[in-house]
């Protein structure tokens, strides 16, 4: 029964790292890996999953201050252009 082998590059897309840190965690052993021909590294998908579910990464919380104010960094041209096209609007209106 052969077992499903992924490249550096299938694994850190399957963990969320980069290339570096799977090799950086292969060189410390906390994943198994096999080093076939040409000096290739190989994960075997079981193991990468395990450890996925294991070593899963939580975000960080973002505080209602950074979302408002990412909101307005970059809105700032519509928001800006509404208020300019509103003043213009109620000037033709009212004069």
């Amino acid at each position: 029964m052969s077992t499903s082998l992924c490249t550096v590059r299938q694994a850190s897309d399957l963990l969320g790292l980069t290339e570096q840190e799977v090799i950086a965690l292969a060189e410390k052993k906390a994943l198994s890996s096999q080093v076939k021909s040409g000096g290739y590294l190989r994960f075997d998908r079981a193991d990468l999953l395990s450890y996925r579910k294991t070593h899963r990464k939580n975000p960080e919380k973002i505080s209602f201050g950074e979302h408002l104010y990412d909101f307005f960094y970059y809105n700032d041209f519509y928001l800006l252009s509404f208020l300019i096209i509103a003043v213009l609007a109620s000037m033709i209106i009212f004069f």
